[in-house]
């Protein structure tokens, strides 16, 4: 079996990837409307017509946090193709899962060199992380140079037969 990484099961999938693609987004959105339209939303006005100071303002800001979204985006990326390449591949124990409504949280420990550790990981729920369960053994790739750095293999790969 060939497991190659997998950007759209990525984005699926793990919580912290999804969230920084959908904020840079929205905030390009708002970016868009502010510079371009001129207009913004408000809660107690619906929509308004910004002045040229404002504008600026608002453009400064929505900029900064659509470029800091992007940034964490594609490092998230970059360190999940890093492990999904290089990693080792152990086995860990769910020691809880969490779900509420789309989202949630497995916790898990595993054992390197003697030492135990307990992390978790952000999930999107879908078709692959739907079945997680408590005492489940699960596949994780782990960073050789920091063993506290871990990615579930299976939310990140696709696997062809």
């Amino acid at each position: 079996m060939d497991s190659k990484y997998s950007l759209k099961k990525q984005i699926a999938n793990d919580y912290l990837t999804l969230t920084t693609l959908i904020g840079t987004i929205v905030f390009l959105i708002f970016l868009i409307g502010i510079l371009g339209f001129g207009i913004a939303l408000t809660k107690r006005d619906g929509i308004i017509i910004l002045e040229n100071k404002e504008k600026l303002i608002f453009g400064i800001i929505f900029s900064v946090f659509s470029i800091l979204c992007f940034i964490f985006f594609i490092l998230r990326i970059k360190t999940c193709k890093y492990l999904v390449n290089n990693g080792l591949e152990i086995d860990a124990k769910i020691i809880d899962v969490y779900y509420y409504k789309d989202r949630g949280r497995i916790e898990y420990i595993y054992n390197i060199n003697n030492k135990e550790f307990k992390r978790g990981a952000g999930i999107h729920i879908t078709k692959d992380t739907k079945d997680y369960k408590k005492d489940d053994i699960i596949k994780l790739l782990i960073d050789p140079k920091n063993n506290k750095r871990n990615i579930i293999k299976n939310n990140f790969i696709n696997n062809e037969w």
